[in-house]
């Protein structure tokens, strides 16, 4: 998966303890999508008002979540819960789909009782 995240805040607001949350974020996310896929991010603001945006490209579609938050932290906290839902909604409904097709193959399959 390739990632891209671009960070605009003002002075240096954004840290060290910042990159390494977003990090274990993104890599959270990589583990469960396809390696095709593309994410691109932004956070912008200044001091007292932030925003963010994820946005993952997939051969399957494109997930996006934003946010709006007071201080970094937060932000990227809710920017992985709104992306991660998505996802996960994402897997269960494939995972139903998948199930849904094998019973009704299974019940194809079946010999009639004539």
């Amino acid at each position: 998966m390739t990632n891209k995240v671009q960070i605009k805040v003002s002075g240096n607001e954004f840290n060290q303890s910042h990159a390494h949350r977003l990090n274990n974020v993104l890599t959270q996310v990589e583990e469960i999508l396809p390696r095709s896929s593309t994410l691109n991010g932004h956070i912008t603001g200044s001091e007292g008002q932030y925003h963010g945006r994820i946005h993952i490209y997939t051969r399957i579609g494109a997930f996006v979540a934003r946010a709006k938050a007071r201080n970094i932290f937060t932000l990227i906290a809710k920017l992985q819960a709104k992306i991660l839902r998505q996802i996960v909604n994402w897997r269960e409904k494939r995972a139903a789909k998948k199930r849904y097709l094998r019973r009704k193959r299974k019940l194809v399959l079946l010999p009639s009782q004539d």
